[in-house]
């Protein structure tokens, strides 16, 4: 509970953390300029006209009365407006790259499983089998891709070729209509960039990598 006599600046300052939102943010969401947000949460302007803080208080479900501090804020108001987020701890199966293109369900049989937390259930994970895409991904760190999202510029994916019988990890690089596979490696020669067919098929999109010492 915040209780009565607490400042304007201190109860703003509080819902603005509560609701990770900064000063910028708040301005645009509520149509108040920014410099009259922020002298108020410095405590510049510790007795705002009672129309600029209307939209605040509307904003965060509280009466003008109770932003002010002439009025305690309930305790019950704190877990209700901004609920504590759980984390959901998900087992993540580290395939081999011949299972990669089995069902989830028979690959992951028999495999070595990671703990993670809030990743999808349909996520997996393979360890990287080659210098194409160092220094960012050593060979032998943890890849844990999600084959639910979709490929966005600059994402990086495993992709099973359309002329070759085993996937890669790449890079993604998008202009206009195009789209490239971008090895990270310096060593070009070894790894060439190549446009990505319409026949090739994203199998998953990297969310999370892990280093192996």
């Amino acid at each position: 509970m915040l209780a009565k006599g607490v400042s304007l600046s201190d109860t703003l300052n509080r819902l603005m953390f509560e609701k990770k939102i900064r000063v910028t943010e708040l301005s645009r969401k509520i149509g108040l300029p920014q410099p009259t947000l922020h002298r108020i949460a410095t405590g510049k302007s510790p007795n705002p006209h009672r129309s600029t803080l209307e939209p605040i208080a509307n904003f965060f479900q509280l009466d003008v009365e109770q932003l002010v501090g002439s009025e305690s804020i309930p305790t019950d108001y704190w877990s209700a407006a901004f609920p504590t987020e759980t984390t959901k701890v998900t087992s993540i199966p580290i395939i081999s790259w011949d299972q990669i293109e089995q069902p989830l369900e028979i690959a992951r049989v028999g495999c070595k499983e990671i703990m993670s937390a809030n990743l999808s259930d349909q996520c997996f994970g393979l360890s990287m089998n080659d210098s194409s895409m160092e220094p960012h991904f050593e060979q032998g760190s943890t890849l844990i891709f999600d084959p639910g999202l979709s490929i966005k510029d600059r994402a990086y994916v495993l992709v099973k070729l359309s002329d070759s019988e085993h996937p890669i990890f790449r890079q993604v690089l998008m202009d206009g209509d195009s789209c490239y596979l971008k090895s990270l490696n310096p060593d070009l020669s070894a790894f060439t960039m190549r446009t990505m067919k319409e026949e090739d098929e994203v199998l998953g999109i990297l969310v999370e990598s892990r280093r192996n010492y």
